[in-house]
This record gives C-alpha cells, sequence and structure tokens, in this order.
C-alpha cells in the first residue's frame, strides 16, 4: 500500500506550517507557497489529497484555480479566514471535498483540519482501491 501524498497550498509561511501539523502523520506532505507553485505541482505530479487556501496574494480566486487544476477524482479541502455562503457554495459546486472557516467561533480549526484531512483521505484510498479492482 503506497503512503498518501498531500499538497498543501498557502501563501503564509505561519499557515503552511500550521497545515503540515495538522497533516503529520497522514502521508508525505509538499507544500506550495504560492497558486502557480501549486498548479506547476499538480501538473508534474500525482497527489492524495490538496488542501488550499482560498485567497493567496491578495487574488481571491487563487484557491478556486487551483482546485480546478487538481486531478478529478482527488479530493481539495478549501481553507479561508474570509468565508462568506457565496465562497462555500462555489467551492462545493467547482467540486471541492470541502470548505472551512479557519475564525469559525467553538472549533478547533486544526482539530476539524485534521479530521477532514482524514475523511478525504479514506475516500482517495478507496476510489484507488476500486479501480485497481476495475482494472483486474
Amino acid at each position: 500500500m503506497h503512503k498518501a501524498r498531500i499538497l498543501l497550498v498557502d501563501d503564509d509561511a505561519s499557515d503552511r506550517a500550521d497545515l503540515a501539523a495538522a497533516a503529520e502523520g497522514q502521508g508525505d506532505v509538499e507544500t506550495a507557497s504560492s497558486r502557480d507553485e501549486a498548479i506547476s505541482k499538480l501538473d508534474s505530479g500525482t497527489f492524495d489529497l490538496v488542501v488550499t487556501d482560498l485567497r493567496m496574494d491578495r487574488d481571491d480566486t487563487a484557491g478556486f484555480q487551483v482546485l480546478s487544476a487538481a486531478k478529478p477524482g482527488i479530493p481539495v479541502i478549501v481553507i479561508t479566514r474570509y468565508p462568506s455562503q457565496g465562497r462555500s457554495r462555489t467551492a462545493m459546486e467547482k467540486g471541492a471535498f470541502d470548505f472551512l472557516d479557519r475564525t469559525a467561533s467553538g472549533v478547533d480549526p486544526f482539530v476539524m483540519l485534521r479530521h477532514k484531512i482524514g475523511q478525504a483521505l479514506e475516500l482517495s484510498m478507496a476510489r484507488q482501491r476500486q479501480l485497481i479492482h476495475a482494472s483486474e
């Protein structure tokens, strides 16, 4: 069984470190500090999960562009400090696995993200097993 590959995307170094801590022990982690770097990594590699910040470098659509660049069937978790119902709906319509508000009151975003990473990886691995069995 292969170890999951996780791409974490955030333009803030401190936030990238927090994302890496949430993903610790759940797979091999790569990071990207911009939309362009993330898209380049997605074009050249295979990942089992992508976690991307929505707003990077003052661009409110950067995370949506990362989401669109992910290969079909790969879960993408979109996170933000600037939530809105419209952004959440757009992320889900574009195929996001989930949309997380880093500022939600009463919820520890680290714990929630760690849980969602686990769920998304379970889904990704189940899809891979189905593909393997279908090709046999």
